[in-house]
């Protein structure tokens, strides 16, 4: 009996000495904090139920268990609180606060504002964020050192850094900045505003196409300029893209497609350094010379001043959509061979005016061969106004002005000369 007595102190004594509310029944709350008042937080429940959590007896934790103290909780905080409850009153044995130490975070999106110091970021899995830096922030763009001024609306970013209670925003220690190079095929939507140009892509989407240091070319490779670009044509542009704005490196336009194409038709018009042939085949062509076009006349090399109204030409040279616009290589003018008999109306030289009962030809005789009727050759001097006469030669096709290679006299017949008698001998007396 004595020795029951003397157990029963020593639990009793033991008791004594365990803290208030050891042998209570313990409940965990989980909350986020409202405020501080001294030793007691304050937090709501998910249900929306507020407490107030006397720490003065309690172990006070980070989420990582190093200890804290109360004053270091901060107003939105998530808090995990293990105690006695009594109504809304929480005698905590443990507090310990998850949002501390505030979590590392990565980020990535788009670019959306950009401030003094910081910029708004659009992500997928976290909304809008806003990225704090300072001076120790670390940028890098495309792997290269960069700045804050290189965040710009519509790049990519990476930030990494300290993530808020209320996960809004980051202070950032490193900020990766992405420029995508990219290959967008559209239509072009308007004709080109000096260097840059409209197109319409895929989704709808609207690109601006800064060509200022792209290289043109059309859809096979040829150089190409600014101006042959036209509305409706299809590009394929490749270059760094920031939002909906590419700074092209390469314009292709497949809608450029240089084609070879020779040409048959009559020079209806004449404007140096262009001029329009018609034929019966494909209408009226603007065919358009340059330094580089070779000009043929009865196999010789001329120059553009040959070119006149009436002439048939052949066109050798390259078209682009349509064959109306023709950048000539070769201009070839036809020459044809003309036998005519009619009646010699003047003689100036060697230039002879002949008429027809249709047509009056100017005729260059200074290269042919002068005949009478019946072929003996002679000379203009036989060439008489209203002979009838035969003219063969060349003649620009369409053109009244001819090349003559021989010029017969119908109304002229050689006549051999009388021979003058000798003089009779007077004999001697």
């Amino acid at each position: 009996m004595k020795n029951i007595t003397k157990f029963s102190g020593i639990i009793l004594a033991a008791a004594l000495l365990l803290p208030l509310g050891a042998f209570a029944k313990q409940n965990l709350f989980s909350g986020i904090v409202t405020s501080l008042d001294g030793a007691n937080v304050l937090f709501n429940t998910k249900s929306g139920t507020s407490y107030s959590a006397d720490t003065t007896n309690s172990q006070v934790l980070k989420r990582t268990n190093v200890k804290m103290n109360t004053s270091d909780i901060k107003q939105g905080d998530s808090v995990n609180v293990l105690g006695v409850v009594n109504g809304t009153n929480i005698t905590a044995s443990t507090v310990r606060d998850i949002s501390q130490p505030l979590p590392t975070k990565t980020i990535t999106g788009q670019v959306t504002a950009v401030n003094v110091s910081s910029f708004t970021v659009s992500t997928k899995a976290n909304g809008s964020q806003t990225v704090d830096t300072d001076s120790n922030t670390v940028f890098k763009k495309n792997g290269q050192t960069a700045s804050l001024a290189d965040v710009v609306v519509g790049v990519t970013v990476t930030a990494t850094g300290t993530w808020d209670n209320a996960h809004t925003s980051i202070a950032a220690t490193r900020v990766s900045i992405t420029i995508k190079t990219v290959s967008v095929t559209g239509t072009v939507s308007g004709t080109p505003s000096g260097m840059t140009i409209t197109i319409n892509g895929k989704n709808s989407i609207t690109y601006s196409i800064d060509a200022t240091n792209a290289k043109l070319v059309r859809r096979y490779g040829a150089a190409m300029q600014i101006g042959d670009i036209q509305n409706g044509d299809t590009l394929a542009v490749t270059g760094p893209l920031i939002g909906t704005n590419i700074t092209a490196t390469l314009v292709r336009n497949n809608s450029l497609q240089a084609h070879n194409g020779t040409f048959v038709g009559t020079v209806s018009a004449v404007s140096s350094p262009s001029f329009t042939l018609q034929s019966k085949a494909r209408g009226n062509q603007t065919i358009n010379t340059n330094s580089t076009t070779v000009f043929k006349q009865d196999n010789k090399t001329v120059d553009f001043s040959a070119l006149a109204v009436g002439e048939t030409v052949t066109v050798s040279g390259v078209w682009d959509r349509t064959n109306a616009n023709v950048t000539a290589s070769k201009v070839t003018v036809k020459m044809m061979t003309l036998s005519f008999i009619g009646t010699l109306q003047s003689v100036s030289g060697t230039n002879l005016t002949v008429a027809t009962s249709s047509t009056v030809y100017s005729v260059d005789a200074s290269k042919a061969v002068i005949m009478y009727k019946g072929g003996r050759k002679g000379d203009t001097s036989i060439l008489q106004t209203n002979d009838q006469v035969k003219v063969i030669g060349k003649a620009v096709s369409g053109s009244t002005n001819v090349a003559a290679s021989s010029v017969r006299d119908m109304s002229q017949v050689y006549t051999k000369p009388v021979a003058t008698p000798l003089p009779t001998a007077t004999p001697s007396q």
